[in-house]
């Protein structure tokens, strides 16, 4: 959508008058569109949709030509969405979504508190650490894996089978992202939820997590 979105609006700009002079134009543009007004241009609160209608409205009003059927083409297909604000918590500091952390896509619902278990460097390097710690998750538990300074194989392997099964059945995976959050869009629901966390927002010492995400997942989505 947001590519989409991009091109399109380049397409407008190349059609605008006086277009490389006209900064104005293309600020008030990239500004309104970037705007809460519609809600990050996504699926929420009908920001996509409010989105096309404008790009729709500057479309006709620089006089580009539609197609015979208008300016629309409609089309539906499923996603995975976070209607209500999503609320983390660890020891009772409340982390900032979008900023400290972002619940991946296809994250279904969670809600309650939860004890945090450490795949980390210092678990790997003891086997019997990481093996009674596996065998001693259940759903009251999360986990939270930081992959900094891990080059056993093996353990490598373990991680990724953890991420795509979770054969613990821990609640939830706790996914220390060293290389940036970025979103992605989904277009289906896992079985539990992956919460991509900044180093540092959570560490070793912390206890237990409260997470609260509600997800609504739409089989048609116009």
């Amino acid at each position: 959508m947001q590519r989409f979105t991009y091109y399109l609006f380049l397409l407008l700009l190349l059609n605008a008058p006086s277009f490389a002079q006209d900064l104005t134009y293309v600020k008030n543009i990239t500004t309104r569109l970037a705007s809460s007004e519609f809600a990050g241009r996504g699926y929420v609160r009908n920001g996509d949709t409010k989105a096309a209608l404008f790009l729709a409205k500057e479309a006709e009003s620089i006089g580009l030509k539609a197609f015979p059927q208008g300016y629309f083409q409609k089309f539906s297909f499923p996603i995975n969405t976070y209607p209500k604000t999503i609320n983390l918590s660890v020891d009772g500091r409340e982390l900032i979504p979008g900023e400290d952390y972002l619940v991946r896509g296809n994250s279904p619902s969670l809600n309650g508190k939860f004890k945090i278990a450490w795949i980390n460097q210092k678990v790997v390097d003891h086997e019997d650490a990481l093996i009674n710690m596996i065998n001693n998750i259940d759903k009251s538990y999360v986990i939270a894996i930081d992959t900094a300074g891990i080059k056993h194989e093996l353990a490598k392997e373990l991680i990724n089978v953890i991420l795509k099964e979770n054969p613990t059945k821990a609640s939830a995976i706790l996914w220390i992202q060293h290389k940036g959050l970025t979103y992605k869009l989904y277009k289906y629901t896992e079985k539990f939820p992956i919460i991509e966390i900044k180093p540092g927002k959570l560490n070793p010492e912390d206890k237990s997590i409260t997470l609260k995400i509600k997800h609504k997942f739409i089989k048609k989505h116009e």
